[in-house]
């Protein structure tokens, strides 16, 4: 380490605390196991993760992600007055008919509903900077360096089989929503039972007709704790 990567410094006990720059940083992508995928279609940037060569459009991504393609849905058909076939610009999907616009509208609807989608924007200036969003960044109001760059996705199949949660859990929006058996909760204070050795997140093993809970702290269905 030389004096050039030297962040800051600082004295501990007998000991000399350094902190500096690593050139040499090994890629997230490559040595974990990421939880979501960043896809992107900078025109100048190419960064490790899946995108330009994967998807060849914004709406590829979400096609995949419906598991639904334009190209397998039935266009209506016809025959004119000359006998020839001719199509028009209707797609019958799951029973119902729609135009072209109204088709990748649904699609892009279904994708929502299977994954969790996150527009990622970057700000680029004297280095880049990503942040969540469509728009310029904060502090580019004009816009002239910064705006999307592609989505960060995961599965919701995906989450709940890492996670552990339920639906409601992980993708309801209803913040006054009781919490139900098989809901995993947090204690918002110490609990009257002897809790030790116990996390503070727990699962709903019942629920009781006063609405109070009854929580397993340890997963485990014998040893229950009070909350």
């Amino acid at each position: 380490m030389s004096s050039e990567t030297l962040v800051e410094a600082e004295d501990y006990r007998g000991y000399r605390v350094e902190v500096h720059y690593d050139f040499d940083a090994e890629k997230p992508n490559d040595f974990c196991d990421m939880l979501s995928t960043f896809v992107h279609w900078h025109r100048r940037y190419h960064w490790d993760v899946d995108g330009r060569e994967k998807y060849d459009t914004v709406f590829d991504l979400f096609e995949e992600l419906a598991e639904v393609s334009v190209d397998d849905i039935q266009q209506y058909e016809r025959k004119n007055e000359h006998g020839w076939m001719v199509y028009e610009d209707k797609w019958k999907f799951r029973g119902r008919w729609y135009d072209y616009d109204s088709l990748r509208n649904k699609i892009v609807d279904l994708a929502y509903e299977k994954a969790v989608i996150i527009p990622v924007g970057m700000y680029d200036h004297s280095g880049y900077t990503f942040y969540e969003g469509t728009g310029p960044h904060a502090f580019d109001s004009p816009g002239w360096d910064s705006g999307q760059v592609g989505f960060l996705y995961v599965t919701k199949d995906r989450l709940r089989k890492e996670t552990g949660y339920n639906e409601q859990e992980l993708f309801s929006t209803d913040r006054k929503r009781k919490p139900k058996k098989g809901d995993r909760v947090k204690a918002a204070r110490a609990a009257p039972c002897d809790r030790r050795g116990k996390h503070d997140w727990g699962r709903v093993i019942k629920v009781k007709r006063n609405g109070s809970l009854v929580v397993d702290f340890n997963n485990v269905p014998n040893r229950k704790a009070c909350f």
